[in-house]
């Protein structure tokens, strides 16, 4: 099928790619190459639910990455580091191993808010930062992990400012940007009632 199809291409173009790197090991573009179609065979990996193959994938991929933003580190670099960190926690998540995969996140989320404040005007960027924050943050909120509630607090605090900044660059009508940000009201209410606050969960409420 076409799955087959694009797993059979990806790997090709993967040998190909591990030609290259073996001979300029400092390459950034040979870095970049041979990463993309790892993650592309660990995204069709991921799909067929064969998820220890998913994080190996990933896993090769990173490690070339991050080999080659020790050098000489560039936004691209920086991309696909978030993006493998994400391959990673994502793959983790599904065979419940909660502790590497909140690690990954954390990596991923403090790397698209370093980007995202260094272009306040990509607003794809900022998008992006927020919905694999909020990823983050519903995980740290479903998991027992220790501060993993106060984690997911400032996760959507996060959220919730830059949705404010693009409110306000947006002369108030994002409609996207407002339905997050009572989104993240309703959370922080959540939270709050958990921890006991419920003073603080009405106040929240009504703010939503």
């Amino acid at each position: 099928g076409e799955r087959d199809e694009a797993r059979t291409n990806f790997e090709r173009a993967l040998e190909v790619a591990q030609f290259f790197i073996e001979r300029y090991p400092e390459s950034e573009l040979a870095a970049t190459d041979i990463a993309a179609n790892l993650y592309s065979l660990g995204m069709l990996s991921f799909d067929a639910h064969d998820f220890e193959t998913a994080l190996d994938q990933f896993e090769a991929g990173l490690t070339y990455v991050q080999t080659a933003a020790k050098n000489n580190p560039s936004p691209e670099l920086s991309r696909l580091t978030i993006e493998g960190n994400l391959g990673l926690a994502r793959a983790n998540i599904q065979i419940f191993r909660f502790k590497p995969a909140i690690e990954q996140y954390g990596a991923a989320v403090a790397a698209l808010r370093e980007s995202s404040r260094r272009d306040p005007g990509d607003i794809d960027l900022q998008w992006q930062f927020v919905r694999v924050n909020d990823e983050a943050a519903d995980l740290l909120g479903l998991v027992h992990w220790p501060g993993g509630i106060n984690a997911a607090k400032l996760c959507y605090d996060n959220s919730l400012e830059v949705c404010m900044t693009m409110m306000m660059a947006a002369g108030n009508r994002s409609e996207a940007a407002y339905q997050e940000i009572r989104r993240c009201y309703e959370q922080r209410a959540v939270i709050a009632e958990i921890q006991g606050d419920f003073s603080l969960a009405q106040t929240y409420s009504d703010q939503a």
